[in-house]
């Protein structure tokens, strides 16, 4: 899972889907916020950083966020060529 983009949608102020692509295709996985999701491919925990209401949940749910895990050996050379 290391060095492959995962995209992050916010389905509503509990939960969140998460999908990624591996070599036999397209996984999709459903988590709860402050609860521990675990697959066989990572364990994710996270935790929102502000109190979801009527106002603002639409301006999280609407777009995907990405996130990427990085090996060590690639954050300890990014650090190194700055």
């Amino acid at each position: 899972m290391y060095e492959r983009p995962v995209q992050i949608k916010i389905i509503d102020e509990k939960s969140y889907e998460v999908s990624y692509e591996l070599p036999e295709g397209e996984k999709r996985v459903r988590g709860l916020f402050n609860q521990e999701l675990f697959t066989e491919d990572f364990i994710l925990l996270l935790t929102p950083s502000y109190q979801f209401n009527d106002i603002n949940l639409q301006s999280v749910t609407s777009p995907e966020y990405e996130m990427v895990f990085h090996t060590k050996d690639n954050l300890i050379s990014r650090f190194r060529k700055t």
